[in-house]
């Protein structure tokens, strides 16, 4: 059984915990998997003598305690109890449970697994690797369409013990799906990944060897979120030449220490993190104890203080951060395709020009201009009176404080609030999922899947530019009276938008 020998005793068991720890005992691979039984029929068979035993752990690994955490607990339950079911529980024990759990699961998805499914001809792999208290994690999800609906699942998060490289990263996954979903090499429609090089490389990439893998095209798609989130970082650390970011992290962590402040403000100013949309919730919360701060500043008087031109410009790009924060958080969403994750990203750009009247430096658009009324960067412009409008619309104290600065701090504040504005429109336009084999841009987007995508292309050109691509892929899955069924509901669906009204409603 792959699953027990290849999966549960190889990719979760380290080898390394063979060797003698200081503070653990040793635990071998046998200690690991004894309960694990060989019948003669090549299967195996685990027998749970104590179920209470069992049931506790179980439970309590799932609400996030570790191994040694659960035995603690559960011995202390066992001490003041006097329950002698729960007697001998140690965490090489709890790891034994987790470990029987996991090939159930697993023994689960191979047997029932959506992915196996014969009418399921298509699915997306995403994968993304990061750690957790010192140990490195590979992350596996699929997304995959069943009778309509939309899944996003997370397949499995598998412990990485070897070097980081892109061939042991592959070798993993290969694994995994092999045991898993056999057929995965026909099947993978797209493949996903962060920006990272270990994932994106064009000739040794974790992306670009799994997609040789693959029977049929796919496509190579960086994750949208993670780069808003590099745009976002960029834009944030040009603003005072990185020196705006460099004051609110100070600040911020002196912040955060300061217990009778938080005690008198009922709540702590949110950590810095890595990932920097989040950076909006600090100016947020600044901004609206801005004056009890003032107050902190001045009893304090802590080495990092904002300056007022620092309060303005905080003021003028915290609404840009929420509405960013908005997107991010629809973009991310588990039932969310490519297409809409588009439309969501031009609806961003679009907000957030309007809400600076950004403007195409185009030479109709700046003719009869006065150059000294007008900022320009890159191919965009921005009026100096809309600028000096929307820090006014901030309140009565940044136009209050704006109002006090110097001439030459005023066009400094100016300046910096467009360099930020039209850092995002300007980088937001051009961000995209698909990628090329260089991990550049792909001209050819992904098709549009939507109801109210598809009833607005013509038969025709839902035939050519969204079938036909994929028929040679689909045919391996489906018969040729399935895929025509296709091309008929779709020109029912037609039918039915253009002569009923009350459904057409119901697609806007």
């Amino acid at each position: 059984m792959t699953i027990v020998d290849d999966i549960v005793g190889n990719l979760f068991f380290n080898p390394k915990e063979d060797e003698e720890d200081d503070d653990s005992e040793p635990i071998t691979k046998a200690n690991a998997m004894k309960l694990f039984k060989l019948q003669e029929d090549g299967s195996y068979l685990v027998i749970i003598k104590n179920s209470l035993r069992f049931n506790l752990a179980i439970e309590h690994v799932s609400i996030g305690l570790s191994f040694r955490q659960t035995a603690a607990v559960i011995t202390q339950h066992r001490n003041l109890c006097k329950n002698s079911k729960l007697v001998g529980l140690n965490n090489h024990m709890v790891g034994q449970f987790v470990r029987v759990l996991l090939a159930v699961a697993l023994q689960s998805m191979v047997a029932t697994t959506i992915m196996n499914q014969k009418h399921v001809w298509a699915f997306s792999l995403a994968v993304d690797a990061s750690s957790h208290m010192g140990v490195s994690l590979l992350d596996q999800r699929i997304q995959i369409c069943i009778e309509g609906v939309l899944y996003n699942l997370h397949m499995v998060l598998v412990p990485f013990f070897d070097r980081h490289l892109a061939v042991n990263y592959v070798e993993l996954i290969k694994t995994m799906l092999d045991t898993l979903c056999p057929y995965w090499h026909s099947k993978s429609i797209s493949i996903s990944s962060d920006g990272e090089n270990t994932m994106t490389g064009r000739h040794g990439g974790v992306v670009t060897l799994l997609e040789k893998e693959c029977n049929n095209p796919v496509f190579r798609i960086w994750c949208v979120p993670h780069q808003l989130d590099i745009v976002v970082k960029n834009a944030t650390q040009d603003v005072l030449d990185q020196a705006f970011y460099k004051v609110a992290h100070a600040y911020s962590v002196h912040l955060r220490v300061q217990q009778n402040l938080i005690t008198d403000i009922g709540s702590k100013c949110p950590k810095d993190t890595t990932r920097w949309v989040a950076f909006g919730s600090i100016l947020h919360w600044l901004l609206q104890n801005y004056h009890r701060l003032m107050i902190h500043n001045a009893a304090k008087r802590p080495v990092q203080v904002p300056s007022e031109m620092w309060w303005v410009i905080a003021a003028a790009i915290s609404p840009l951060f929420d509405r960013i924060a908005i997107t991010f958080t629809k973009i991310q969403a588990r039932n969310i395709v490519i297409s809409q994750q588009r439309q969501e990203m031009l609806k961003l750009v679009a907000d957030i020009a309007a809400s600076l009247d950004i403007r195409p430096a185009t030479n109709e658009a700046l003719e009869g201009v006065d150059p000294l009324t007008i900022i320009t960067r890159s191919d965009w412009f921005i009026l100096k009176d809309f600028v000096v409008m929307h820090i006014q619309d901030q309140g009565s104290w940044v136009r209050d404080l704006y109002n006090a600065l110097s001439d030459t701090d005023k066009q400094t504040t100016l300046k910096e609030i467009t360099i930020f504005g039209i850092s995002i429109v300007a980088n937001v336009s051009q961000v995209q999922a698909e990628r090329d084999s260089n991990n550049n841009a792909r001209e050819l987007e992904a098709p549009l899947v939507m109801p109210a995508d598809l009833v607005k292309i013509h038969p025709a050109a839902f035939i050519q530019d969204v079938l036909d691509p994929y028929r040679a892929h689909l045919s391996k899955h489906w018969s040729q009276q399935q895929i025509d069924d296709v091309e008929k509901e779709h020109r029912q669906l037609r039918a039915v938008y253009y002569n009923e009204p009350h459904v057409a409603k119901a697609f806007h």
